[in-house]
């Protein structure tokens, strides 16, 4: 796995490693258990997308990447879906608490996404150009 997408995936997992020692604290180990559980999944979530980066990324065809970024969505929401429906039904967890460690799990894959983004080097650079090139003055 690319280091990026370690990254995509262990800040997620970081979080959930403080989210779910507060919900115990909070109130018992039923609330820890359904942080945890919420969180598994938004880093299963980042998984997926982690292992599809790596696998797309040194393809040429951008119809075939743009395939496998609508693939991508489609098994990640599917995945998303059962795991929170085998939370909320035959592991019967508590569902604010698995919801909110979902939630939490889902910022923290938002934030690392953008940790990620600023640190892949094939982005162009997107500062403003200085303005040495020739300037043209409108009359």
């Amino acid at each position: 796995m690319s280091p990026a997408a370690k990254k995509l995936v262990l800040f997620p997992a970081l979080v959930m490693a403080v989210v779910a020692p507060v919900a115990y604290a909070a109130a018992g180990l039923g609330a820890a258990t359904g942080a945890l559980f919420g969180g598994f999944v938004a880093v299963c979530n980042a998984g997926v997308i982690g292992w599809r980066m790596d696998r797309g990324a040194d393809d040429p065809d951008a119809h075939r990447q743009l395939r496998l970024a609508y693939r991508t969505s489609i098994e990640r929401f599917a995945l998303v879906g059962v795991l929170l429906a085998a939370g909320l039904g035959p592991l019967g967890l508590a569902p604010h608490y698995l919801v909110g460690g979902f939630v939490a799990g889902q910022l923290a894959l938002m934030v690392s996404s953008v940790l990620t983004w600023k640190s892949v080097a094939w982005l162009p650079d997107s500062r403003p150009r200085s303005s040495t090139s020739s300037t043209t003055s409108r009359t």
